[in-house]
């Protein structure tokens, strides 16, 4: 099946010689120069199914949150997470590490694998640490400059 043709012509777009939307306009700026101003969509596909997604997960972030004030040690809830986290982000790595295994008595033959999601559990804490310390996005920048020269020369 061929497709069909869509040109842009002094910022119309046409379908098959029919004018389908206006791109945009321009402007003239301060400078004497003339700026493009893009023309806002009729529609957006989906917006609604978003929308509705949108409102459900804020819905569950209010109810965790007040769950968490109820619990008498909220961390141990994020540690479990964080846990889980670096085992799958280990995972991607090669690391063979199970969830159970972190928390086992036993040291056996995949010691260097669990220290190796240990490790990056503690990355994603100090992680944590830095972007809660920050007070703004060039702070934010400094802290991760000095953390990560002091990851460099451990």
């Amino acid at each position: 099946m061929r497709e069909k043709l869509c040109i842009i012509k002094n910022n119309l777009l046409y379908k098959n010689r029919f004018m389908i939307q206006e791109l945009g306009f321009y402007v003239p700026t301060l400078r004497g120069g003339k700026a493009f101003v893009p023309s806002a969509p009729d529609k957006i596909d989906g917006i609604e199914t978003l929308m509705s997604d949108v409102d459900k997960c804020a819905s569950m972030l209010a109810r965790l949150d007040t769950l968490i004030h109820c619990l008498p040690n909220p961390y141990l809830l994020t540690e479990n997470l964080i846990f889980m986290e670096a085992v799958t982000s280990s995972r991607i790595e090669g690391t063979k590490t199970r969830f159970e295994d972190l928390f086992s008595k036993n040291p056996d033959a995949e010691a260097a694998s669990v220290l190796e999601v240990k490790n990056c559990a503690e990355a994603f804490r100090q992680g944590e640490n830095v972007l809660l310390s920050a007070h703004s996005v060039v702070d934010f920048a400094q802290k991760l400059g000095t953390f990560k020269s002091e990851v460099q020369h451990r």
